[in-house]
């Protein structure tokens, strides 16, 4: 069974799972500026295991990656620069 989450295939960023006023689980993206995880939509599991299962299997669209991997080029330099 996975247990670990593995980073989102739109931005590289790291991922988790979310719960809005459900009982369902929902895998995501936890970096705001990703755009990738708004474009696909997951959709909400019974259990987390379940949930980790289905991201585990997910896929980035050549699009979405490209346009991701742009902004979070432009995140982590705005980063570097206020360090």
């Amino acid at each position: 069974m996975e247990t670990e989450l593995k980073p989102c295939p739109f931005c590289g960023g790291p991922a988790g799972i979310f719960r809005f006023d459900s009982d369902l689980f929902y895998p995501g993206c936890s970096t705001p500026m990703c755009h990738g995880c708004a474009d696909v939509n997951f959709g909400g599991y019974p259990t987390e295991e379940a949930a980790i299962k289905a991201w585990g299997r997910r896929a980035a669209c050549p699009e979405c990656a490209a346009k991701d991997a742009v902004t979070l080029a432009a995140i982590k330099e705005k980063e570097v620069a206020n360090e």
